[in-house]
């Protein structure tokens, strides 16, 4: 690992860091205990992922990936990386958006819900039309 890449991601980590730490505090006391339990396991599972994949897998070496990942992988990996995503966008946007504004943790959820539907189908959608790209017999 070089040193600008090695830069990047201690910049990445203190960008995080400081943006749970200056958007989501005030918020915190206001969460319900669902709601805070989401976000402690979302949010850094989101961080190590892009800790992870970022750095050990340049695009050309993740698109090889995606390239020979099986289906059943794949849709776990989209699956999880767009729920823990959709919980931490909807957080974020909800303190810098919403604050003021009072949503019970049902609407909340269905909203998380709506996201990671998006997300999912868009990330999926990426997927497809890169391996069709990538390889037009596998498919």
């Amino acid at each position: 690992m070089d040193f600008w890449t090695l830069a990047a991601l201690l910049f990445f980590c203190v960008t995080v860091v400081y943006s749970y730490r200056s958007v989501l505090r005030p918020e915190l006391h206001e969460m319900s205990p669902a709601r805070k339990g989401i976000l402690a396991v979302a949010g850094p599972f989101a961080v190590i992922y892009g800790l992870l994949i970022v750095p050990v897998a340049p695009l050309s070496r993740t698109l090889e990936i995606v390239r020979h990942l099986q289906v059943t992988p794949l849709v776990i990996t989209l699956l999880l990386v767009s729920g823990a995503s959709s919980a931490v966008i909807v957080e974020i946007i909800r303190a810098m958006f919403f604050r003021r504004v009072t949503w019970r943790d049902m609407f909340h959820f269905s909203v998380i819900g709506v996201a990671w539907v998006a997300l999912f189908l868009v990330q999926s959608a990426l997927v497809i039309v890169g391996r069709r790209l990538i390889c037009p017999e596998m498919m």
